[in-house]
């Protein structure tokens, strides 16, 4: 599926949760699915040799150019600026109200281009100001399938202990109720032959 930021977002509430495990997204969108969803949501990262890859292609236009995106882009470009002793004005958004404010800002400023994300990438359109896309390079899209693999396995032998538990629970010869703090029946083993004051007095205990 593809979306940006809300679109993606909407997308996954759309989905059957029930038939995922884990979601893989990158940047800002996968912020932004993370907040609306319970699936495991993985990060495809941007590297510090995917943004040097950038600022390289960069470099060749010889022209006074800008890095704008999420925090996961903009903290490996701080670092990477940083070692490398590149003077580059960086700039977080964090949705894109705010990338819009910074473009406005960088058109009136005369700034030539912007290293940036999908989302800003589309945006620098509307203000006349070409934009270079960063992306994630196959290591990083590997490392992403990867852990989206391991962290599948990992809830499937979970989920696994979880049954037996219940199952162990289920066998033995008494009726259970577990909740949580807030009253919400987490597992049930009543019998339905039990009387309705004993099943109020369970979920009341």
């Amino acid at each position: 599926m593809v979306g940006d930021l809300g679109e993606g977002a909407r997308l996954v509430q759309e989905i059957d949760e029930e038939e995922f495990d884990i979601v893989i997204s990158r940047g800002g969108t996968a912020e932004a699915i993370r907040r609306c969803t319970d699936l495991k949501v993985v990060d495809i990262p941007l590297s510090v040799y995917d943004i040097l890859r950038s600022i390289k292609l960069a470099e060749n236009h010889n022209c006074k150019y800008a890095v704008i995106g999420f925090p996961a882009i903009t903290r490996n470009a701080t670092f990477l600026c940083e070692v490398l002793r590149y003077n580059v004005d960086i700039y977080t958004i964090h949705d894109q109200k705010e990338a819009r404010t910074i473009l406005q800002g960088l058109e009136n400023s005369g700034c030539q281009m912007v290293l940036c994300d999908v989302v800003t990438n589309s945006l620098a359109q509307e203000y006349g100001i070409p934009a270079l896309l960063i992306t994630s390079g196959i290591e990083s899209v590997e490392d992403a399938l990867n852990t989206a693999v391991q962290e599948g396995l990992a809830r499937r032998k979970a989920l696994e202990l979880a049954q037996f538990f219940q199952d162990v629970i289920r066998a033995m010869p008494y009726d259970t109720l577990v909740s949580d703090e807030a009253g919400q029946d987490l597992f049930v083993s009543l019998s339905p032959e039990l009387p309705d004051s004993v099943l109020a007095k369970a979920h009341s205990a």
